[in-house]
């Protein structure tokens, strides 16, 4: 029986497998490991696929978020610009203001 998460890891070492209900840091993550080491080559092949998959898709997910709100910061300083053009202010300081170009600026 451990008594601690060092007999867990302990155990872990000399028997090649992780007690049930241990909380020792990282022991979740050997088991994840072993469990995958104890499929066949397919599903092996296949859940490691799996994983790659997921790990792209959540890539894309978040290229795609942190591109809209690229999208939408330029979008705001737009209009921003077209508001502070309205009040007459010259192009330096409305780029200054917006972080837009000064050509893009003179451009609206």
């Amino acid at each position: 029986m451990a008594k601690d998460t060092l007999d867990e890891w302990i155990y872990y070492l000399k028997n090649d497998a992780v007690l049930k209900g241990s909380k020792a840091k990282g022991l979740r993550e050997v088991e994840e490991q072993l469990r995958v080491q104890s499929l066949t080559d397919a599903d092996r092949q296949d859940y490691y696929r799996h994983a790659e998959n997921d790990r792209l898709a959540r890539g894309l997910l978040f290229t795609a978020r942190d591109e809209g709100e690229a999208f939408g910061k330029r979008e705001q300083a737009i209009k921003t610009a077209f508001k502070l053009k309205a009040l007459n202010m010259d192009n330096q300081t409305i780029a200054d203001c917006t972080g837009l170009t000064i050509e893009e600026v003179e451009v609206l």
